[in-house]
């Protein structure tokens, strides 16, 4: 078994600490390096016929609330993005804090947002009815009438033609 491995600024060791940003639920898990395997291509990157982009990585067998788990990690990289768990990983607790405040820097850009979306949404009928003054503001009532007619018309043309009509 390899016991870790140095390239570049990282340095991942068995029993190092493996710092787990989750953003699903907002909390730092923190995990041990049970095992680190020897650097090789990425499994995706292996399905790429044209080899490009491809990115070394190692495959890191950490250990987390008394189980074990298996996860690939660039490299040549301090952080490593999981989308599919929402997790940010890293050996270095600087760089989990960095991920952190950029998180809160995003998401602190999405608050102030929040007053000109809750604008349009109170405004909805205003704006609507500036349109379709005439109706009152409300034009998908005549689309959902007119969808309803167009229905009832390929119904009676598929009972006219002796098809059979379908049941949705």
């Amino acid at each position: 078994m390899y016991q870790g491995f140095t390239q570049g600024a990282a340095q991942i060791m068995q029993g190092a600490p493996l710092y787990i940003f989750d953003k699903n639920d907002n909390t730092i898990k923190e995990a041990s390096v049970v095992s680190v395997s020897l650097p090789r291509y990425s499994k995706a990157a292996a399905s790429n016929p044209m080899g490009v982009f491809q990115t070394p990585v190692v495959e890191i067998t950490y250990s987390l609330g008394g189980e074990n788990a298996t996860l690939e990690f660039p490299v040549n990289s301090l952080l490593a993005e999981y989308p599919a768990k929402g997790w940010f990983v890293s050996i270095d607790k600087n760089v989990v804090s960095r991920e952190i405040d950029a998180e809160a820097d995003r998401a602190q850009q999405q608050l102030a947002l929040v007053p000109k979306y809750k604008k349009i949404v109170e405004e909805r009928e205003a704006l609507q009815g500036a349109l379709f003054p005439e109706r009152g503001g409300k034009p998908s009532e005549d689309l959902d009438l007119l969808r309803s007619e167009v229905s009832e018309l390929k119904e009676l043309l598929r009972a006219s033609l002796g098809h059979k009509t379908k049941e949705k």
